[in-house]
């Protein structure tokens, strides 16, 4: 038994060796079971004597080198729980300071976003706004942690500092108690920092309590939908299903019936009983690498909708996929839902995470048939399956707007 198990290990070694040597870096990078160390040398050979500049990725690479070169451990693994646990143990330690008397100053650039000559600005992806009070809202970023603005972004205050990381993927507040507030934990756009559960509070945002009962394996998560008709229902949008709270948050179970990336999620605005849901399918990849890379389908992205609060779940086709033509895939879609007029459904989405063609499409029928609207030329993208957003004017179901690091707007329904 002994040697039946060594000569596995010793398989599974040799095959992790080959493969790492033959797939691209690009693959190699997104494969946990790949160390670091075998990345980068990945990485090294299949570029040697070439011009950095003129590869495409290579950008990326460099951000991943930086990020992991001094975190992983002597075998070139890194663990984000790992680490966060480390840091909660020194949090809790005679040895931890609190800085809350340092006498420190912001000495950094005041400058408004659209005055700025450069483009490395922080990215600000979530804002929530009080339902009741204009003047409030939050805003939550990727690796700056969760601020508060009482006086409509005039100022800011950081909300976050003493939580494991700083990245947020959501933030949520109950439209029938705003003293119930969620925010997912998390970079929903890279897997830079892993998502460690849902803070929630039940004071308005003075207080905060982990909750992860049932998400513990959970490492991205790129939506929370709160059903405003019974506030202690909530969903989570995972890198590994669709999960479902029952009790306001406390505890977490995983939806059957629908599998993959759930990039994005939406209610029905006046019947919560009908969820229209965003699934990315991985790719399939073949041992040789990019140049004859297999897919499992010709297309990344799934649409399903579910009548009966997601015991059920039907997938629908919106129009592409009939193709076998890779430029019109979608891959990481969103969805709007008109709260105007429920029956309108937009869906967008760009072919891939490089320069690509972005693609809208629109259902009047609540998400049961689609049409493609403007052309594909209209939505070019940089990066456009990570930064692509959609959303529909809440009180006119002809406005939306969508893009990627840049954005365009409709008034007739996605034509013009």
């Amino acid at each position: 038994m002994i040697k039946k198990y060594s000569l596995l290990i010793l398989y599974t070694s040799l095959f992790l060796q080959v493969y790492a040597q033959e797939v691209s870096w690009r693959v190699l990078m997104n494969d946990p079971t790949i160390s670091y160390y075998e990345v980068v040398a990945a990485f090294e050979n299949q570029t040697k004597g070439k011009d950095l500049s003129k590869i495409k990725g290579s950008g990326k690479f460099q951000l991943y080198k930086n990020h992991y070169d001094k975190k992983v451990n002597g075998k070139g693994y890194y663990s984000e729980r790992q680490a966060r646990n480390e840091k909660m143990k020194f949090k809790n330690s005679s040895l931890a300071k609190s800085n809350s008397n340092d006498n420190w100053q912001y000495i950094g650039l005041d400058a408004p976003l659209l005055n700025m000559t450069g483009m490395w600005l922080g990215r600000v992806d979530r804002v929530a706004f009080h339902p009741t009070n204009s003047n409030i809202l939050w805003a939550g970023t990727p690796a700056g942690g969760l601020w508060k603005s009482d006086d409509t972004g005039l100022s800011w205050n950081l909300i976050s500092d003493t939580w494991p990381n700083l990245a947020i993927g959501d933030i949520i507040v109950d439209p029938s108690n705003v003293n119930n507030m969620y925010v997912a934990t998390g970079d929903s756009d890279s897997w830079f920092f892993d998502s460690y559960g849902i803070q929630v509070s039940r004071d308005g945002g003075q207080t905060w309590h982990l909750k992860n009962n049932g998400l513990q394996d959970v490492t991205q998560i790129y939506r929370l939908v709160i059903d405003p008709s019974r506030p202690h229902i909530l969903y989570c949008a995972t890198e590994i299903g669709l999960f479902r709270s029952q009790n306001s948050g406390e505890n977490w179970s995983k939806m059957t019936g629908i599998d993959g990336r759930i990039n994005d999620l939406e209610l029905h605005p006046s019947n919560p009983n009908i969820l229209h849901v965003a699934v990315t399918k991985n790719r399939g990849w073949s041992i040789q690498g990019d140049k004859n890379q297999t897919k499992s389908r010709n297309f990344d992205f799934e649409y399903y909708r579910s009548t009966d609060t997601g015991s059920s779940f039907a997938p629908i086709n919106i129009g592409f996929e009939s193709t076998s033509d890779e430029s019109d895939d979608m891959l990481f879609g969103r969805i709007a839902v008109s709260p105007d007029n429920p029956n309108i459904v937009y869906i967008g989405g760009y072919a891939n995470n490089g320069e690509s063609l972005g693609a809208l499409y629109k259902s009047e029928d609540a998400g049961l048939t689609f049409v493609e609207k403007a052309p594909r030329s209209t939505f070019t993208g940089t990066i456009g399956a990570w930064t692509m957003h959609l959303a529909v004017n809440p009180t006119d179901a002809d406005g939306v707007i969508m893009g990627s690091v840049t954005a365009k707007r409709s008034k007739d329904g996605g034509i013009s």
